[in-house]
């Protein structure tokens, strides 16, 4: 695992456990993190084209965990 890949799974494990804490319903939890990730992406994206091409790929392969892992369950 690169140090990348193991700082993404370090931080994916303290954001959960918040998210996890927090009171608001599960919607808009994933609703405010939908938007946030859009706006991260774009305001580190060198273009338009770049920023949309990155959340296609990650919707693809958010997509294809949801396929393989279900829904209803914890994801790992």
């Amino acid at each position: 695992m690169d140090d990348l890949t193991r700082e993404t799974a370090e931080f994916t494990d303290v954001l959960r456990a918040w998210l996890r804490a927090r009171r608001e319903p599960p919607e808009v939890l994933a609703g405010a993190m939908a938007y946030e990730l859009a706006a991260l992406i774009a305001l580190h994206a060198s273009s338009v084209e770049q920023a949309t091409d990155l959340m296609q790929w990650w919707t693809g392969n958010m997509t294809e965990q949801i396929r393989q892992l279900g829904v209803g369950v914890e994801h790992p």
